[in-house]
């Protein structure tokens, strides 16, 4: 059985008129609530069979660790000065998305609270807020960077799937046939003689 006794807290807000210093400490809120869930999260994701390498890994954690190293206004002006207008507006989009989801699976939850289909969408929202912060604070570069080895690796996993259930279909099709080196019907190799 999963454990269901999650931090209930709500994930921090971005409204209309958030300015890059608020986005920035809204973005180190939502890090701590990330931070303050992780172990949860990763457990309940074990559980339920997730590999290792899609649960909340050491990216976040250094990312989080390098932040709160770092004065407020240390972390202000790197932020502003090296995160472009484009990142910061993607940054702002998805902490709300966060949150939104979040007050989604609330809303739909409500009486139960415990059940797995909550316990999971509710994990796997606290990774995906890992994933915002660890690009959130990388110059336009890096995030880059790191956005095309996600969706490489997202690619490969896919294709992997793919292959593996192409397989599966042709061995199944062609279970019980006698010769399994043609993959076609034997009035196909053999034309009709005239």
């Amino acid at each position: 059985m999963y454990e269901t006794n999650s931090n209930a807290e709500k994930p921090p807000y971005a409204g209309d008129s958030t300015l890059p210093a608020t986005l920035c400490f809204k973005l180190l809120e939502l890090a701590n609530w990330v931070d303050d869930q992780a172990e949860w999260a990763n457990d309940n994701l074990k559980q339920m069979g997730i590999p290792e390498e899609d649960l909340i890994g050491s990216d976040f954690f250094t990312i989080k660790n390098s932040v709160d190293k770092k004065e407020e206004s240390e972390l202000y002006d790197a932020f502003v000065n090296n995160v472009s207008v484009k990142s910061m507006a993607c940054s702002w989009d998805a902490l709300r998305r966060v949150r939104m989801r979040f007050d989604e699976i609330q809303r739909v939850f409500e009486d139960d609270w415990e059940a797995p289909a909550r316990v999971f969408k509710h994990a796997t929202l606290i990774k995906m807020a890992s994933m915002l912060i660890i690009v959130a604070f990388l110059d336009s570069e890096k995030r880059e960077a790191k956005e095309k080895e996600w969706e490489e690796a997202r690619n490969e996993k896919f294709a992997a799937l793919f292959i593996h259930q192409l397989n599966g279909k042709f061995k199944k099709q062609f279970e019980g046939s006698v010769d399994d080196s043609q993959p076609w019907p034997d009035e196909w190799s053999n034309p009709p003689e005239e």
